[in-house]
């Protein structure tokens, strides 16, 4: 909760591979600034890119004010995000349902889910070959947007991605959305070995440091980090 309230306060860049709702529920419990307590950061305030409440499938819905707050990039999908699971999805309309409380039962989520019981989650699976994925015109946006925003950084913070060396694409994205000149790249893993295949993998495009190691790292990074000025960038949760 500690840093993504900071992430929302910075109005950070955040680019994660996960696929879960950890993120968007922690922001849900977040109350905009300025507002009465009443309106809260939704996933459509997080997500920068265009996708389609599922439950306007079935009717159309009053949106309230966007909210300031960071934003999302899914790089490989999410459990909430819903397709129709063919092999070719080029133009398809991709859903996504809102997320509420921690336990996923409200009544709000229920009518979600049920509203694209017809399709899958839109999830790219951890293998080599992803193009069959990448294919649709949102995912792709997605990666541009994010390539963007790395190469528009002046630092860039991974937490808890150890960069797999069969992950072939992620190295080869950062390689090349790299800025001109190389920015701190800020390791944040429980793994010490974890700075070695950074520098290994990515050679001379960031100067890599890992100063945040071991089994309290993310702890003793959202401490650091708290009493920072400026906005972060970072990838992987």
């Amino acid at each position: 909760m500690t840093l993504v309230k900071l992430w929302h306060d910075q109005r950070s860049q955040v680019l994660t591979l996960n696929y879960d709702t950890l993120i968007e529920r922690a922001a849900r419990a977040i109350a905009a600034d300025g507002k009465d307590g009443k309106n809260f950061v939704k996933a459509s305030d997080v997500y920068g890119v265009p996708l389609t409440e599922a439950s306007r499938r079935n009717a159309a819905i009053i949106s309230s004010e966007d909210i300031e707050t960071f934003r999302l990039m899914k790089l490989h999908g999410s459990i909430n995000w819903y397709y129709s699971g063919a092999t070719q999805y080029l133009g398809e309309a991709i859903y996504y349902h809102e997320v509420s409380d921690w336990t996923q039962t409200s009544k709000y989520e229920r009518r979600g889910r049920a509203a694209v019981r017809d399709k899958v989650p839109l999830i790219v699976p951890p293998t080599t070959e992803k193009v069959t994925f990448f294919q649709h015109e949102t995912l792709r946006l997605i990666w541009l947007i994010a390539g963007q925003q790395i190469e528009g950084a002046t630092r860039l913070i991974s937490i808890g991605y150890s960069l797999p060396e069969t992950d072939l694409a992620m190295q080869f994205f950062l390689q090349s959305r790299a800025p001109k000149e190389p920015i701190d790249l800020v390791i944040v893993n429980r793994d010490s070995k974890t700075v070695d295949r950074y520098r290994r993998l990515l050679g001379s495009s960031f100067e890599v440091s890992q100063p945040f190691a071991g089994p309290s790292a993310l702890q003793d990074f959202v401490e650091c980090i708290s009493d920072e000025n400026g906005k972060s960038n970072a990838i992987g949760s």
